[in-house]
């Protein structure tokens, strides 16, 4: 019988930082022990901070079923917790996202009363070195409350913006110089319309097309007609014009062919015949 019975299966996991870790502000760390938090409300409190920061995140859409996947809570029961949570502060939503208020002096005690950080241990210490300037703000209690209600994706918006307002004041350089058949008027409007086909021009950039412009007016081209012909055909560069000249050519041909035919004409009438065209 006893050679029926199954071992079983021991399974050795090792904890260690090589199949990832999580990186916590020690303040943070030191005011999770201090909080009074019952089971429930500690569980969901590390679900969320293991999917936030733990993805380097300050926040993330984290639903009840997930945390109910990390914690084994209940999902109906996560969804009071977490409402608790957010009244005391502890965490912060914005829209579906939720992540982990580290404005420390906002937390709240289930009385109400505010949670003291002067009572955490490194309270001094980072206080001490933000007034002496050896670390920043961001680095100790006060973690910007201007970052964490920022939307991520509103952020990215105000990155983008601050990066097309840096390359709108690049055009307006100093430095570079316009030939004296390029009018400065006609140059702007050449410059904003590249702004708003999302092409602006850097300076050197601007000054291959000031040479090209100079090979054009070589050629006996009209430069006002070539700036205007980029503009309204959304041209990036500058290209000649259709050639005025050989216009007027093919114009003064078709008048000659005109009064040739009409001598021809007016012959055979005097002669009494009919007419006949000439097709040349």
């Amino acid at each position: 019988m006893e050679r029926d019975k199954k071992i079983p299966m021991v399974i050795d996991v090792l904890a260690c930082t090589q199949y990832g870790f999580l990186k916590m502000p020690n303040l943070l760390v030191e005011a999770l022990m201090m909080i009074k938090l019952n089971g429930r409300e500690y569980l969901v409190f590390l679900a969320v901070l293991r999917i936030t920061l733990g993805f380097h995140k300050r926040l993330d859409w984290l639903s009840c079923t997930q945390i109910t996947a990390l914690t084994g809570i209940d999902a109906n029961n996560v969804s009071k917790v977490k409402r608790r949570l957010l009244h005391r502060r502890l965490l912060i939503s914005v829209g579906k996202k939720l992540g982990i208020n580290t404005q420390l002096a906002e937390w709240q005690h289930h009385d109400g009363t505010s949670f003291d950080v002067t009572r955490l241990a490194s309270f001094k210490w980072v206080n001490t070195r933000q007034e002496q300037g050896q670390i920043q703000p961001e680095n100790g209690l006060i973690l910007a409350t201007k970052e964490v209600e920022v939307d991520p994706h509103k952020r990215h918006i105000q990155k983008k913006e601050k990066h097309l307002l840096k390359n709108k004041q690049q055009p307006n350089s100093t430095s570079l110089v316009l030939p004296e058949f390029v009018e400065q008027g006609l140059w702007s409007r050449f410059v904003e319309h590249r702004q708003v086909m999302h092409a602006p021009l850097s300076e050197y950039a601007q000054q291959l097309l000031l040479n090209k412009l100079t090979e054009l007016h070589q050629q006996g081209q009209n430069i006002e007609a070539v700036i205007e012909q980029s503009v309204m055909n959304n041209y990036k560069g500058f290209f000649p014009v259709a050639n005025q000249r050989d216009k007027q050519v093919d114009k003064g041909f078709a008048q000659q062919r005109t009064r040739r035919n009409a001598e021809v004409f007016a012959k055979f009438v005097n002669r009494g015949k009919e007419p006949c065209y000439d097709r040349s």
